[in-house]
């Protein structure tokens, strides 16, 4: 056997290649991968294009959340649809008006009746969503970048209007994405030895024909690339540990079976993932010291009756925490 597997026990190769069969069905197509920078490219064009509230506002936009960090998945498997993030820097001031904001960018997205995207855009408190045929979601948050600050650092806008039994909801929140995203990927390291047993997996699936073996990754203003599609066996462990435990939530929090919760932030797993400084030798071990330290952290804010917080490790006045968990 190859010297990337000698040193592990026949199941504890079973147990990892488990693993891995799951995670192979969360990725994305390298298609998928495209027609998702396709639509992202196209939206920043048309937020921009002459006659947009905001033609000559947008200053940058840039992937955010789990495609910055290598770690989106299928939202759906069964209708392989999946969300992607994406921060739109605009030329406005830190203390604009929410609201003003955000309807700003709803008219600008949407344009005018008969538009791509007339029928099909969502004005959210944080960001403007697009929805497209495929399933696919693309959330562009505005923010503005924080002068004579830490790079990137910026205010996001979020507005809320108000309910029956709730009130407005209008404030600036500090956030740095580009910079957690930065951060995350320069400090979760390639693991060669399990590049090589992923490898190896792959090809004795596609020597038995497994049944139901989908080998996804052989499918068919300044606006930053979207980071290049990348298959399981060339992440991290630490990344696709991140995915298993999304994917996880995801089936955790159906409405039928967790009374409409709201699920923990993707952004929240990522920190606590990145705060666990074990480096393990399998998959299914990295997958068991992240999750212990999640549930740590967990308890540790139960016992002491407080709320969790979890800030951005780069910009501390950013904290991902703000919304989830609301109360104890």
């Amino acid at each position: 056997m190859n010297a990337a597997v000698s040193l592990l026990s026949p199941s504890t190769l079973a147990l990892e290649a488990a693993f891995l069969a799951v995670a192979w069905r969360l990725q994305l197509s390298p298609s998928q991968h495209r027609t998702c920078e396709e639509h992202y490219q196209a939206l920043a064009r048309h937020v921009d294009r002459s006659s947009s509230p905001l033609e000559g506002k947008v200053r940058e936009v840039y992937p955010s959340g789990s495609f910055a960090i290598r770690a989106v998945i299928l939202a759906s498997v069964s209708q392989e649809s999946h969300d992607f993030d994406a921060v739109l820097e605009l030329d406005v001031r830190t203390d604009a008006d929410p609201e003003v904001v955000l309807d700003t960018l709803y008219k600008a997205i949407r344009g005018e009746p008969g538009s791509r995207y007339y029928d099909n855009t969502e004005r959210n408190s944080r960001c403007v969503s697009v929805t497209y045929a495929d399933g696919v979601t693309l959330d562009l948050m505005p923010v503005a970048r924080t002068p004579d600050g830490l790079a990137r650092a910026a205010v996001l806008f979020h507005h809320r209007a108000a309910e029956p039994g709730r009130a407005e909801e209008r404030l600036h929140k500090p956030v740095n994405p580009w910079g957690f995203a930065n951060h995350f990927n320069e400090h979760v390291p390639d693991d060669p030895a399990f590049a090589r047993r992923a490898e190896l997996l792959r090809e004795e699936l596609r020597r038995m024909r497994v049944a139901d073996y989908r080998p996804k990754f052989e499918d068919k203003a300044e606006t930053q690339p979207v980071l290049p599609s990348v298959p399981v066996e060339h992440k991290p462990p630490r990344v696709i540990v991140l995915q298993l435990l999304k994917r996880f939530r995801d089936c955790r929090y159906r409405r039928h079976d967790h009374r409409g919760f709201k699920r923990p932030p993707s952004v929240v797993l990522a920190a606590l993932a990145l705060e666990v400084e074990k480096r393990t030798l399998t998959l299914d071990e990295e997958l068991l010291v992240v999750t212990r330290h999640v549930l740590d952290t967990l308890r540790e804010a139960d016992r002491e009756g407080r709320l969790l917080d979890v800030r951005n490790p780069v910009h501390r006045f950013d904290r991902f925490t703000d919304r989830w968990p609301s109360d104890l």
